[in-house]
């Protein structure tokens, strides 16, 4: 579970910084070809990516966590063996190659406590912001008076279930605070009705683009991804256009005049102080760029939202090819479709040598009780060694499909094969010539003999077990 969760985070979180990374790139390319609506859409996108962890299997990250991590757990199966089927299917095969991921990095539990510690201090640190904010502006709050509420009436008029309107002398600058049940809260200032009129404009404009849920988004973001810097930078871009956005709207058909006027007023408001939501509420910064881009009054044709829209059909693009962790199935993606092969009735009766061995190969070691040669400890021999000369072919000894290769400490290059019920190793090889997915027939070279692993010399060790419980290949084997 901690291991799937954290594996996921990461992906997309370095996901979110790649796509972060495009974003900026983009947007700094179009600054002044495109409107700001665009650019915000572009990191509304990359937001997207950060907060969901759905993702198409088989995206650039999926395969890179599969490369990664499924030698680990090749490793873990081989060393572990395989597991009781007593109904094999799919799942069953798929867990001997990944089942043991989940206990081979004990790290991922830790990681996890340390991920909800920053995510914990960072939500409890805006949520106190929030709710202090929300207590000292309910405290300073007094009923609109007539030119306050007569403006607001008016410019309300056509809209549903429009904020309520408060003024607080708590409040900084104009504001929107409630998800659910939106206020729109003044600033104490003395403002005349057109500077009334402009600033509700614009705070209304935000809660019709719904800016105050993206803020949460974002600020959900970064306390999530709270280890990531990529993501704070993604949370004040989006704050910026986001602005950029609303002054465009309420300002286009203003004149030279009324727009100055107007910026006169984003100055009065700018000087008010600093709310101790600063973090969760746009306070206004980037004021420079805020009047530039409003005194211009540049209009935007049909080419410049094709290349917005094409910004954005390649992030979206470039978001699908990424991809993120999509879980050990992911890993398991990388076997072919086993379930014929793990079907009871596909059992072996008998096997074939697991060796080109000409004249015979010489028994060193019994499927019994022993003494080990190199550790000298007392332990079952799970299997019989054969002793051949090193780059003898190693040979499939039945019909079936690969379920794991790779290299672990005590069978050294190691090779499973899946027959039904039955699984059979070869093991201390010197290379495989298989991969996980493939179907063998008896008789197939799958590897050469050698002595990689707890071996003294140059042999294979053949194993068999079947429905996971170790037996004797002589059992199965033809008598030489």
């Amino acid at each position: 579970m901690a291991e799937g969760f954290v594996r996921t985070l990461l992906s997309l979180s370095l996901s979110g910084a790649c796509l972060a990374a495009l974003a900026e790139g983009m947007a700094r390319l179009l600054r002044d070809r495109v409107p700001p609506g665009l650019r915000r859409l572009l990191w509304l996108l990359v937001l997207a990516r950060l907060l969901c962890p759905w993702s198409l299997s088989g995206g650039l990250l999926d395969r890179g966590a599969a490369e990664l991590w499924e030698p680990a757990a090749q490793s873990a199966a081989l060393e572990a063996g395989t597991h009781s089927q007593t109904e094999p299917n799919m799942d069953k095969i798929q867990e001997i190659s990944i089942s043991e991921q989940e206990n081979c990095l004990p790290i991922y539990p830790a990681l996890a406590a340390l991920w909800t510690a920053g995510f914990l201090t960072m939500a409890a640190r805006r949520g106190l912001d929030y709710a202090r904010l929300c207590r000292a502006l309910r405290e300073g709050r007094r009923a609109p008076e007539a030119l306050e509420g007569e403006t607001y009436a008016r410019l309300t008029a056509s809209l549903r279930h429009p904020p309520e309107l408060w003024v607080s002398s708590a409040a900084p600058c104009p504001m929107l605070v409630g998800l659910l049940r939106p206020r729109l809260i003044l600033p104490e200032l003395a403002l005349s009705r057109e500077e009334l009129e402009g600033a509700l404009s614009h705070e209304l404009t935000h809660w019709r683009h719904r800016d105050l849920w993206i803020k949460w988004l974002a600020a959900l973001g970064v306390c999530v991804h709270w280890f990531n810097p990529a993501v704070r930078l993604l949370a004040e871009r989006l704050d910026r256009d986001s602005e950029l956005y609303c002054d465009q709207t309420v300002a286009q058909n203003w004149d030279l005049a009324r727009r100055a006027r107007y910026g006169e007023l984003l100055l009065r408001l700018a000087a008010g102080g600093q709310s101790p939501a600063a973090a969760l509420f746009s306070q206004k910064q980037r004021l420079k760029e805020r009047l530039t881009a409003m005194m211009d009054a540049k209009t935007y044709g049909k080419k410049a939202f094709a290349l917005g829209a094409a910004a954005c059909l390649t992030l979206a693009l470039a978001t699908t090819a990424l991809g993120a962790y999509t879980g050990p199935a992911a890993v398991g993606e990388k076997l072919a479709d086993l379930t014929q092969v793990s079907q009871p009735e596909n059992t072996p009766k008998t096997l074939a040598w697991p060796l080109a061995a000409g004249e015979g190969a010489e028994l060193s070691a019994r499927f019994e009780t022993r003494v080990h040669p190199i550790t000298g400890e007392t332990r079952s021999h799970t299997g019989v060694d054969l002793v051949q000369p090193e780059g003898t072919p190693v040979l499939a000894a039945a019909d079936g499909a690969v379920v794991a290769v790779g290299f672990s400490q005590q069978y050294g290059n190691c090779v499973l094969l899946q027959h039904g019920n039955m699984t059979t190793r070869y093991a201390h090889l010197k290379e495989y010539t298989v991969q996980p997915g493939e179907a063998v027939s008896a008789g197939d070279p799958i590897g050469l003999v050698g002595r990689t692993g707890m071996a003294t010399g140059a042999h294979l060790h053949f194993g068999v077990e079947v429905d996971g419980v170790p037996v004797d290949p002589m059992d199965y084997l033809p008598q030489a």
